[in-house]
């Protein structure tokens, strides 16, 4: 929704309050993600390759970010406007492809291996880890 908001958004001050807000999403659930969801799933051959693939998701994303924020920083004199919508956009792909692969691959496993409980417990924690 965030990003759908940044593309109808007119105005370099709306769209840098938006960015803001998806880099904030984005690192709260690339934490989470890293500190409780694959850590559990580490020692199970069949989601290694996920988990790699996943990992290097989180890093291309993040690094992304991080470009992004040090833009802003830099200074709205020095943006090219175009070029940063651009990256935003480029940015919302990638994440749109990271979770249709958590969708089609990575919660069908987990619900293969983890039984209705355990999932309720970790959603959970999951939560707490958000708030």
């Amino acid at each position: 929704g965030l990003f759908e908001q940044f593309r109808t958004t007119t105005g370099f001050q709306g769209r840098k309050q938006i960015f803001m807000n998806i880099y904030e999403e984005l690192e709260t659930h690339a934490n989470v993600e890293e500190t409780i969801v694959y850590p559990a799933f580490r020692n199970y051959p069949e989601f290694k390759e996920l988990l790699d693939r996943s990992y290097k998701d989180h890093d291309t994303v993040k690094q992304e970010l991080r470009s992004l924020l040090d833009q802003l920083e830099r200074g709205e004199a020095r943006i090219d406007i175009d070029d940063f919508t651009n990256r935003v956009n480029r940015l919302a792909d990638s994440v749109n492809k990271h979770v249709t692969e958590e969708e089609s691959e990575l919660f069908p496993l987990v619900r293969q291996h983890l039984r209705r409980p355990e999932r309720e417990r970790m959603g959970r924690h999951i939560q707490a880890a958000k708030d």
